[in-house]
């Protein structure tokens, strides 16, 4: 049996049985009693019994299977055995020496539900026959209110249990967790947690949480577990804690996780935080190093390209059509160099919010063959067909043209890449579901496993290539497109394979043609 903690308030298991044997001594005609409880194996166990005659008490007796007690607790009824008992008694009082004066045998079961928790075996010595049956009633009454005294027990002690197991995995978790209600008041901490914020428990149990946000520092104007209760949604977010409990210039990761009851309405929430300054402050550091890097490299080559374009224009003296087509392409490698670096500065100016679309109405056809050009001679050097299936009568769509235009740079410079020579690239546009226009770019080059196609979309992020094939860029292309189309009020995904033996991919994006009034959140 389970151990309950007397603070609790909860009797011992000997105490409620000491109390179901007063119960049966109060209905009278009860010589002896005996409680049996069903253990897991479904065995008996004598766990209380008395005889009233010599006031003999008993507790935790092992005895032996009986075939009238299995009848009892399988058929889940009472039963009812009148005397003379001259012979054998049934294994379960084979002990008791005077079976002659045995008038009634009684079984009652204590029921919980469909199982059966255990029974009471009575013996009776004085009942007259026509009393029998209505003692017979009396018991089976104070057996039912037996079974939902053991049940009321044994679900007590099961939740103890497990409200004791939860409570280690809790407090075995190294970041801080906190179950709060529907209307945020805090349930449940872990050790973690008090040590994070400096109070104890029983402090903590019954606050709001925004008390707890406030008195710790933790900076949440929208209360996110709120949010997340409200929506259903699982929600993540990095909070800047200023001063107060927590040290300045912390920073804790908050997810909340909305928990649903068995009919599907939100009960509570488990809000679990995480010490995440130095991963924070981490990427901080790494983000101004690499504007100035970038910043640094830049200037430079915008001086190289300008020499490079007087070379060509041979504003600095004749030179040979051989050396004018050096000069080219060296020109269209620092021009790839300065792209490179502008989606690196552009993707992190998206992430800190630093981002403002100059908005104009764009013609979609024009963006389109504005990014063909500037990719042309990729195409022509690996003798890749680009068809353009464009809807005639596009309209104007409200957007950053020279954002735009990189987008489309970056999925021609895509597909180029990884599709085979003499292979066609497909670019779509139509209107769709009013509104919208999708663009879509299918190429023929090897399929990008399922597992990656959401990932290709994360900086650094670049899918393994085969062996022998030399990785190019820093990831960063696709990563600039999804941020540039999502600052548009779109969306961006892919697709693959497309073609039969695992063959192609398809990068599809849609642009509102009007942007809501005012602006993107």
């Amino acid at each position: 049996m389970v151990s309950v903690p007397s603070q609790i308030g909860l009797p011992s298991l000997d105490a409620l049985l000491e109390e179901c044997l007063k119960a049966f001594q109060m209905v009278g005609g009860i010589s002896h009693c005996s409680l049996i409880l069903i253990d897991e194996k479904n065995n008996g166990v004598l766990q209380a019994g008395f005889d009233l005659k010599d006031s003999t008490y008993r507790v935790g007796i092992k005895i032996r299977k009986c075939a009238l007690l299995e009848e009892c607790i399988n058929q889940r009824k009472s039963i009812l055995l009148k005397g003379p008992f001259n012979c054998r008694l049934p294994a379960l009082w084979e002990d008791l020496s005077d079976a002659g004066n045995i008038t009634a045998i009684a079984l009652i079961p204590f029921l919980k539900g469909q199982q059966c928790l255990g029974v009471a075996g009575l013996i009776s010595e004085d009942i007259i026959d026509n009393l029998l049956e209505m003692r017979f009633g009396l018991w089976e009454l104070v057996g039912k209110s037996i079974s939902n005294m053991l049940t009321y027990h044994f679900v007590t002690v099961s939740l103890l249990k497990e409200n004791t197991e939860l409570e280690h995995i809790l407090n075995g978790i190294g970041h801080g967790i906190v179950i709060v209600d529907r209307n945020l008041k805090i349930l449940r901490t872990n050790s973690a947690m008090v040590e994070l914020i400096g109070r104890e428990h029983s402090e903590l149990i019954g606050i709001h949480y925004k008390e707890l946000c406030s008195e710790a520092g933790i900076l949440d104007k929208n209360c996110q577990v709120k949010e997340s209760i409200t929506t259903g949604k699982i929600t993540h977010a990095i909070k800047h804690c200023q001063g107060k409990v927590l040290e300045s210039n912390r920073y804790l990761k908050v997810s909340c996780f909305p928990q649903q009851s068995t009919a599907g309405e939100i009960t509570h929430a488990v809000v679990y935080i995480r010490d995440v300054s130095a991963i924070v402050k981490a990427e901080m550091l790494q983000k101004d190093l690499i504007h100035m890097i970038i910043h640094d490299i830049r200037n430079p080559l915008l001086a190289t390209i300008r020499t490079l374009d007087f070379s060509v224009t041979g504003a600095h003296g004749w030179i040979t059509r051989y050396h004018k087509g050096i000069l080219s392409s060296t020109r269209d490698s620092c021009d790839s160099l300065l792209c490179m670096l502008d989606d690196i500065l552009d993707v992190y100016s998206h992430e800190s919010g630093q981002v403002h679309l100059n908005l104009q109405p764009v013609q979609p056809q024009q963006f389109i063959q504005k990014a063909y050009k500037a990719i042309e001679a990729l195409a022509h050097e690996k003798r890749i067909q680009v068809r353009f299936n464009l809807a005639e009568g596009l309209p104007e769509l409200i957007g950053d043209e020279r954002r735009l235009v990189r987008v489309m740079i970056n999925l021609f410079d895509n597909a180029i890449k990884f599709s085979p020579k003499q292979s066609t690239v497909i670019v779509d546009a139509q209107i769709k579901n009013e509104g919208w226009i999708q663009f879509m770019m299918t190429n023929s080059g090897p399929a990008i496993p399922r597992e990656h196609l959401e990932k290709i979309f994360w900086k650094f992020y670049q899918v393994d290539k085969e062996p022998g094939i030399k990785k190019t860029g820093l990831g960063f292309g696709l990563a600039y497109c999804r941020l540039a189309i999502e600052a548009h009020g779109g969306k961006i995904w892919a697709e693959s394979p497309v073609y039969p033996d695992d063959q192609g991919s398809r990068f599809t994006f849609t642009i509102p043609i009007k942007q809501p009034e005012g602006g993107i959140s």
